[in-house]
Parts: C-alpha cells; structure tokens; sequence
C-alpha cells in the first residue's frame, strides 16, 4: 500500500468451481465487514468482481462516485473509513485469476494518476501469487512422490519391525536411498536396504525404477 498511498488493500482470489471471489482481508477491517465479503459471487456489482469479469482496472474517485455506481456498497466503504476506492485485475498467463483491492480515506483526484502505479502494484502481486502456486504445486507433488517411494511401516504379526528414514539432503526430503520390507510366503520377510548414487529428483528416480525391479524379482 505504500507505493501508491493506500489506506486500505484487500485481495480477492477467483474460485472457478462456483464463480465466486473469495476474500482475504487486512486484520484492520472490522469483523462484521470482513465477514459480510468472506466471499462473493462474481456477477455481483462491486470493484473487484467488475475488475475480474472485465479484466479492467476499475477507479471510484469518491462516494458520490461510488453511490452511483455501487448504491449497495457504499455505506460500507463509509464504514470502513474509505472515501475511494480502487482494484486492478490479478493476470497469470493471460488468465485473470483475481485481483487486488485498495482504498483511501481521502477522495482521489484526477490528477492523482494512480493508474500507472496500480497496474505495477498488481503485476507484482501476480507474479508474487504464480510463484506460491508453483511452490505450493511442487510440494504438493514431493509429498505424493515420497508417499509412494517411501514405504509404510508393513504389518507382520510375527515380526516386529521399527523404521526411520531420515534424508541427508532437504531440497524434496528424499533421494535415491532407500528400504523395503516386503512380506513372502512361509511367514518370511525380506529387508531391502539400498542407494542410488546421487541427489535430489535425479536420484529418486533411478531408486523408484531399481526398488520396483528389486521388488519384483523377491517376490517372484
């Protein structure tokens, strides 16, 4: 907010199962305002739903503005101590995934030209938005990986068995190391304790190839 002055920022993030915004608010905003806009479906006459259905920058200089264009949310922006009131459209990969919200308890003047400093504000917020949606897909995918290559502790009513796999390297928390214990006939259990030369996804490769094999030729 302080690169353009703001006295308010809220962000809104498009929910594409129901066509709704869904709202993340300043810890400043009142309890009973932020819980009226938790979420709003997008054909709602508001900024921020405009500047995400268009795609367009939406500016109300002052509340005679915004009384004529939201009759219906202007006493709010008088209760939160907003007199203007902005939001610009959040765009990844020609996507508009939803935008950024701000507002000034003083009216804006024409000769404020904010357009310029909000169209910065809101492409860094995206680029800021795509890079924890890549890092929040990668961990997700990590976490599936190492479910599936790190195996469970098996149940062996006639063996008690007690595992831990510690990774020496942090980047995915795991790596080409790796054991199995693998269940066989005749109550007999097999214990397969390897490395794969390397680090990283590289080597958790190679090990998930190797471990499948090696599990397949015990068991044969």
């Amino acid at each position: 907010p302080q690169a353009i002055d703001a006295d308010f920022v809220t962000l809104a993030l498009r929910d594409d199962r129901d066509e709704t915004l869904v709202f993340i608010h300043p810890a400043s905003l009142s309890p009973e305002l932020a819980a009226r806009y938790t979420r709003l479906p997008l054909d709602t006459p508001a900024p921020l739903t405009d500047a995400v259905r268009n795609g367009e920058m939406v500016i109300v200089r002052d509340n005679e503005e915004n009384r004529l264009r939201y009759p219906e949310l202007v006493d709010d922006a008088v209760e939160a101590g907003l007199a203007s009131v902005a939001a610009a459209p959040l765009v990844i990969e020609d996507e508009v995934v939803g935008a950024i919200g701000f507002g000034w308890a003083r009216p804006l003047r024409e000769e404020d030209s904010m357009e310029s400093r909000l169209v910065v504000v809101s492409e860094l917020t995206a680029q800021t938005l795509q890079r924890t949606r890549t890092a929040d897909a990668r961990a997700r995918l990590i976490d599936e990986l190492r479910q599936h290559l790190v195996p469970t502790q098996p149940d062996q009513p006639t063996l008690e068995i007690a595992v831990r796999y510690q990774a020496a390297g942090r980047s995915i928390g795991f790596g080409g190391d790796w054991y199995d214990v693998i269940p066989l006939d005749d109550g007999r259990t097999a214990v397969i304790v390897g490395d794969v030369v390397g680090h990283g996804i590289s080597a958790a490769a190679r090990m998930a190839v190797l471990k499948t094999v090696l599990s397949t030729v015990v068991r044969m």
